[in-house]
């Protein structure tokens, strides 16, 4: 079952923690903003079980293309942020990403019908 990990609620040191106590429980790090690049793709490329959502809140001048050559497409997940946040600028960040389309599709909804699917019953 994919856990969220919200800003605020799960610092990115439990993440981690999480992420190398149980690697196969997907991780997914949600309400990040531009400035924790730095700390995300290390952890990412650290622990494959860690997914980042983008969205409104996560914006960074190609950004999407910069994660995407860095820890691939597969470990991304659409969101808009919405009701706190005007959704059309988080799909105009993905309509727009120097990516595939296949990589967009994968991100816009893909992946996560992927977790969704994998879950144990």
């Amino acid at each position: 079952m994919p856990v969220y990990c919200r800003e605020g609620l799960v610092s990115l040191d439990q993440v981690g923690d999480l992420a190398g106590r149980y690697p196969s429980l997907p991780l997914i790090i949600t309400k990040r903003h531009y400035r924790m690049l730095r700390m995300l793709l290390p952890l990412m490329k650290t622990f494959a079980n860690v997914y980042v959502a983008i969205g409104s809140d996560y914006t960074a001048h190609r950004g999407i293309k910069h994660f995407v050559a860095t820890v691939g497409a597969k470990r991304l997940l659409f969101g808009t942020g919405f009701p706190e946040a005007e959704s059309m600028s988080a799909v105009t960040q993905l309509m727009y990403a120097e990516i595939s389309d296949e990589q967009k599709r994968l991100i816009g909804a893909g992946n996560l019908k992927r977790l969704i699917a994998e879950i144990k019953r």
